[in-house]
């Protein structure tokens, strides 16, 4: 009974680790390979680690293997004088068909579960749960030994009952979210229009041109890689232009480090960018000849991330601050498909002011502005949950 008592408890009073999918499979088929072996103290051993994980689920088990692990759990408590009937008895009422894997005289084989309970509490519109592996809109009764899950994010809340109803306030207690490297790498490629124009100060300045304003196609490649764990944070964002203005102006690269709260970062950092400069002489009035230069120009970087590892939704803005230098920045994307592996598509844009100043004055100079507006098209790649 002490047993049935802390595998009710929320979470248990000792520490367990989450247990995943492919564990729990894999701890499974091990005890019934022992069941087949006739090795007890093997089939008790991961009967056991089995029930002290159980309130760590980390994912809904289908109502076979719920019922398949039950009827293995009888099997121990019943060679070792134990409690047998309440886990067989859940484990019929999931599963009638089930079959109990000893002769037809032995007890496990002729016990009779009796009729299956109703339903209990009935749910809010939008907030099921998961009971013996099945989504429900209802608490299981208060009869019986029960598991019962909700999930959220990714992350999942596990609770086993035993001849009792589920604790008031479980349905809506936060859940708790152990301490994981998570993340995703997104990889497009960028599509759209670039464009600058160039003034000279007042006292016009012979080493630089006006440029009336340029437009020009932009054609780049662009990646972001995030990782997160708890409340800190990551990034590495990068752009690789190809040819004309883009080749300059379609660059940059930023790195940051910060706090997260799912789904948002808001990262501090630097970087680097691209940018145009038209220089040149007027041979005669009305004909001017231009020179274009390109500049890497560095830059302190605030990021503010809307993402989360496992939400659709990627958003973010981000702020640059040089030396007579501003950059800002949005993108906004979306993931389609499931899994990890995820179609992307999204828009942005990003504009960037610079003043250029002659190294022999800081009298005479010019102030250069670049802007693009891009659609992405690519994968994203996000970590399990």
């Amino acid at each position: 009974m002490m047993l049935l008592l802390l595998l009710a408890s929320v979470g248990a009073a000792a520490p367990c680790s989450s247990l995943g999918e492919a564990e729990f499979r894999s701890l499974l088929l091990d005890a019934q390979a022992a069941i087949d072996r006739a090795d007890p103290d093997l089939q008790r051993t991961f009967v056991h680690e089995l029930e002290h994980r159980i309130p760590c689920l980390a994912y809904v088990p289908t109502p076979r293997e719920w019922s398949d692990y039950l009827l293995s759990l009888s099997l121990v408590r019943f060679g070792a004088g134990g409690d047998w009937q309440t886990p067989l008895r859940t484990a019929l009422w999931v599963r009638p068909d089930l079959d109990r894997g000893v002769g037809a005289s032995h007890p496990i084989a002729t016990f009779d579960p009796g009729s299956a309970p109703g339903v209990g509490e009935a749910l809010p519109a939008g907030r099921p749960v998961f009971v013996d592996g099945v989504r429900s809109d209802h608490l299981p009764p208060a009869t019986g030994l029960h598991l019962v899950q909700r999930g959220e994010d990714g992350y999942w809340s596990s609770l086993v009952v035993v001849d009792r109803a589920v604790p008031a306030g479980w349905v809506d207690a936060p859940i708790e979210r152990p301490l994981r490297w998570e993340g995703w790498i997104t990889t497009s490629l960028r599509a759209g229009v670039t464009g600058l124009s160039q003034d000279p100060d007042a006292r016009v300045d012979p080493a630089f041109v006006p440029a009336e304003d340029r437009a020009d196609a932009l054609l780049a490649l662009a990646g972001d890689a995030t990782v997160r764990r708890g409340a800190l944070g990551a990034t590495v964002d990068v752009g690789i232009g190809t040819v004309g203005l883009a080749q300059v102006q379609g660059s940059h690269l930023e790195a940051g480090l910060g706090l997260a709260t799912d789904p948002v970062l808001v990262l501090l950092g630097a970087g680097v960018a691209g940018a145009t400069v038209v220089e040149g002489v007027s041979p005669s009035p009305g004909e001017p000849t231009w020179v274009t230069h390109a500049l890497t120009i560095p830059y302190g970087a605030v990021l503010l991330d809307v993402s989360g590892a496992h939400s659709r939704l990627g958003a973010r803005v981000g702020l640059g601050v040089g030396e007579a230098y501003q950059r800002v920045r949005a993108t906004v994307g979306w993931g389609f498909g499931k899994g990890p592996r995820r179609l992307w598509a999204g828009i942005g844009g990003s504009g960037q002011r610079t003043r250029f100043e002659r190294l022999s004055t800081e009298d005479l100079g010019a102030v250069n502005v670049q802007w693009q507006v891009a659609l992405d098209l690519g994968m994203r790649w996000r970590s399990e949950p």
